[in-house]
């Protein structure tokens, strides 16, 4: 039987992989919607404890409600949205799959990188917003289209409320693979011109060149 939640989990991947820039205000709105989804159901377990429900119906509400959280968000402070997003996803790669790989520490020291690869990242975005925005929405797809993170770890995520099982090798071949194919794609979609079309037909998308930057 085919597994629902799979396939929209890779099927957003995908979408994020190779137009999450392009669709500038969409995409980002689609990647806060993503996260605010995923820190929700992580968080179902709690914020079923705070509303007194639990099981299936605290899950979904707990979902939902980080959905339109992240829809939100993105909207009122457009922004801020990418180098809020960038601190989230660079601490969230920094903390679950950059220390690992790379230290063997206390858990503070992996908080401690996963803070300073956020920071990082959500300065960079505040002066290169479109080269952050492609990067940040080609490492989300590709980390989703590639099934490195599947509901199975997902539930375990929640049923810890850790970010340990979310964990995984950031030099996996189809992982990478598929990164660097969602850059390279969107890149082309500025580079020939597609997205500066698009950018006079569809509200919102100005806002998706870098700051500085003619194009």
């Amino acid at each position: 039987m085919v597994d629902v939640v799979s396939v929209v989990l890779i099927l957003a991947g995908l979408v994020l992989l190779f137009g999450g820039a392009a669709l500038s205000v969409y995409g980002i709105a689609l990647l806060g919607m993503a996260l605010g989804g995923g820190i929700g159901y992580v968080g179902a377990g709690t914020v079923g404890d705070i509303i007194g429900m639990d099981g299936l119906a605290a899950t979904a509400i707990s979902v939902i409600l980080g959905i339109v959280l992240g829809a939100v968000l993105a909207r009122i402070v457009l922004s801020m949205a990418v180098s809020i997003l960038g601190f989230i996803v660079g601490m969230f790669f920094g903390r679950v799959v950059l220390a690992p790989a790379v230290f063997d520490a206390a858990w503070y020291v992996e908080w401690g990188v996963g803070l300073l690869v956020g920071i990082g990242v959500a300065m960079a975005a505040m002066i290169l917003t479109r080269t952050v925005l492609i990067l940040l929405t080609s490492a989300i797809g590709a980390t989703l289209a590639s099934g490195e993170v599947t509901m199975s770890s997902l539930e375990l995520a929640q049923a810890e409320f850790a970010l340990d099982p979310l964990s995984f090798d950031p030099v996996a071949p189809i992982f990478l693979g598929l990164f660097v194919l969602g850059v390279l794609t969107q890149v082309g979609l500025f580079k020939f011109g597609y997205v500066t079309t698009l950018v006079s037909r569809i509200p919102g998308m100005r806002m998706i060149s870098n700051r500085g930057s003619s194009s």
